[in-house]
């Protein structure tokens, strides 16, 4: 239960969110087609510059991340993500649940889908068993309903989600693992996966905090925090991070600025991670049939961070390439480092 609160007390780790206001209003980004208009309470001196609105009603990105950038192919080997964003799916009954609860006096809000597979293996995939110590052979599969909630006043962007899956053979890792190797690694194709974590359903909670401090011209300085609780993940992470961005407004819009030109966008964060459970080490928490997971404490429970990306904007498109680095998850465990790239078309 203290994990609840936890999780809870994310959304004031930096500022508190305002609910009642006198002269506030709220309208949806989407299909504006003239500049965006926000009203609020007064506080002009934290609202970084409008940008140009584009005309909008959603997106939609294709995205995959893999390990072979790093010349290596072991722990997360492996994930893609397909999103579409759309006004209409504010209109989900799971948003209740979801940050805003209720329709705000203030700031913006976008709804979307996520469906997001990812591949774990040990280090050694020419082994028809594991050795011990070393990563189980896991997989995921989920779909998310998830709201990003702007607050452009307060320097505060919000993102909330629920996620539901599979994680195990019905998530289908083996098989595009195979496909993958097939085609890029045929020589060494894996052979572990009788051992993979079995079965198991999928359901969580996350909640992501952003907060906005320092703003330089075109460079925006700021803290993060983020909690998951649920069956696949539990865990709480703070960290910072710095964004370079010549359009600015970025907790006044979610997409391109719709600026004239090529705009190139840099962040940098490092953050600290504190993991409580995570099911693709230890299992499912109702099936506890899996053939092999690692006990409670071969796993490091203080990870630490480093993320960077740069994204290339260009009026309705945005490609991203992206970098994550992240130290040993457990006791045998080594630092591990992958790469993604991810294309957006807004529409």
């Amino acid at each position: 239960m203290r994990h609840c609160y936890l999780l809870v007390l994310l959304i004031f780790l930096f500022h508190g969110i305002p609910v009642h206001g006198d002269g506030v209003d709220y309208r949806s980004p989407w299909r504006s087609g003239d500049s965006l208009t926000l009203l609020h309470s007064g506080n002009d001196q934290y609202l970084d510059d409008l940008p140009m609105a584009v005309s909008l009603d959603g997106y939609i990105s294709f995205a995959w991340e893999n390990d072979l950038y790093y010349q290596q192919d072991y722990y997360f080997t492996n994930g893609f993500q397909i999103d579409f964003f759309h006004d209409r799916l504010r209109q989900s009954p799971i948003n209740r649940i979801l940050i805003p609860i209720r329709d705000p006096k203030e700031g913006i809000i976008w709804s979307g889908l996520q469906l997001r597979q990812e591949i774990f293996t040990p280090k050694d995939l020419a082994m028809d068993t594991i050795s011990a110590g070393d990563h189980p052979y896991s997989s995921t599969l989920t779909l998310a309903q998830v709201s990003v909630f702007n607050l452009p006043a307060s320097r505060l962007r919000i993102v909330s989600g629920l996620k539901l899956g599979v994680l195990g053979p019905a998530s289908l890792g083996f098989k595009t693992q195979e496909l993958a190797h097939l085609v890029s690694n045929p020589s060494r194709p894996p052979q572990g996966w009788d051992y993979q974590v079995r079965n198991d359903l999928i359901v969580n909670y996350d909640l992501q905090v952003e907060k906005g401090l320092i703003q330089h011209g075109i460079a925006l300085f700021g803290l993060k925090g983020k909690g998951r609780l649920g069956t696949l993940h539990t865990d709480l992470e703070t960290g910072l991070w710095f964004r370079l961005d010549a359009r600015k407004g970025y907790f006044n819009r979610f997409g391109p600025s719709g600026g004239p030109g090529l705009n190139v966008i840099f962040l940098l964060s490092a953050s600290a991670t504190y993991v409580f459970y995570d099911a693709t080490l230890q299992g499912g928490v109702i099936n506890k049939s899996s053939p092999y997971i690692l006990a409670p404490d071969h796993l490091i429970r203080w990870l630490g961070n480093l993320e960077g990306s740069i994204t290339f904007e260009f009026y309705r498109h945005q490609l991203e390439v992206y970098t994550q680095m992240t130290s040993p998850r457990f006791r045998l465990a080594q630092p591990h480092g992958w790469m993604g790239m991810a294309y957006k078309l807004w529409f």
